[in-house]
């Protein structure tokens, strides 16, 4: 009986009431299927594009590679690490050092090798980030405990 009730007040709304809402009925399911299916996918992606892409570069970030001719320079890789913690200490006006090179093992050249890179670390006034290693499983081999007490881990 109560379903009898509610179509009954249904169709005693005015005309019009009854076709705005088979109008805003129809919209909602319209833009539910859009919504579900996707479609405004490609309109929120131009906008992050708009909102990300539309800015100059500022000029303000520096990139220092191992290149041959750094090679050439100070010698077969890998490097001793008091040449990292000599880049950190003339990169000192730098807001972030990033580094991209694991210092997951202890320095082949001994502890000493180790507690200068370490001593960097510490005194460096940029915050500096150090890359960790990310493994198949999704797991990350991080770097020495005693470079990460004064760092950021990135990947």
């Amino acid at each position: 009986m109560e379903d009898k009730v509610s179509l009954d007040i249904f169709w005693v709304l005015s005309k019009n009431n009854r076709n705005q809402i088979i109008i805003s009925a129809v919209v909602s399911l319209v833009l539910a299927a859009s919504l579900w299916g996707g479609f405004f996918g490609v309109w929120r992606d131009k906008l992050i594009d708009l909102l990300f892409t539309s800015k100059p570069a500022s000029g303000d970030i520096v990139i220092v590679t191992i290149d041959e001719s750094s090679i050439q320079s100070i010698g077969q890789w890998p490097w001793p690490r008091f040449v990292f913690g000599r880049a950190i200490n003339n990169l000192s006006s730098a807001g972030v050092i990033g580094i991209d090179v694991n210092f997951k093992e202890p320095s082949g050249r001994g502890s000493a090798d180790d507690e200068s890179f370490a001593r960097a670390l510490q005194s460096s006034v940029a915050e500096v980030v150090l890359s960790s290693e990310v493994q198949p499983d999704g797991g990350l081999i991080l770097p020495l405990e005693k470079f990460r007490a004064h760092s950021l881990q990135g990947f």
